[in-house]
């Protein structure tokens, strides 16, 4: 054991430095810091009214968050199961003729969902996934599209409803 020339070991010196520093700076430093502490807590945690308004604002905007997520996850489940469908229709053609469907058109960075009704092939080919059908959207019923619905049902832009 190692002693200081005074006659005291290293470790009775150490233990008689940290009691005086606990006795004289530490206690002082402590409530610094827990003063400091309570200023950082208070300034975070200061408390500020909302009208009537305003708290109807927030809580509409939260609502639509929340339901804007909702409606994509249950579109991103309805799009996977029909993509399981797909194997089905590569099959049998012509069995998506009469089908009710939703097409998923994006122009501009805006996606929307145009709703159909598949009338007819018009060219079978031999790859059926590059079929192409006519169809008929219910916002302009006098006009005739065509386009190869099972590439779009595999990319998951089609979703057939009945």
């Amino acid at each position: 054991m190692e002693h200081h020339p005074d006659g005291e070991s290293c470790q009775d010196r150490a233990r008689g430095l940290n009691r005086r520093f606990q006795n004289s700076s530490g206690k002082r430093n402590r409530r610094r810091s827990r003063s400091e502490h309570r200023r950082r807590v208070s300034s975070e945690c200061a408390m500020s009214y909302k009208s009537e308004d305003q708290i109807q604002e927030s809580l509409q905007s939260k609502k639509n968050i929340l339901f804007s997520k909702l409606s994509g996850e249950r579109l991103s489940r309805q799009i996977k199961q029909q993509k399981e469908s797909l194997p089905y229709y590569v099959e049998k053609p012509k069995d998506l003729v009469g089908k009710i469907i939703s097409q998923k058109c994006s122009e501009n960075n805006t996606i929307q969902w145009f709703d159909a009704q598949v009338i007819s092939i018009k060219k079978l080919k031999a790859d059926t996934v590059k079929t192409e059908y006519n169809i008929r959207y219910d916002d302009c019923p006098d006009d005739v599209w065509f386009f190869p619905l099972l590439m779009d049902l595999k990319k998951g832009d089609l979703l057939i409803k009945s």
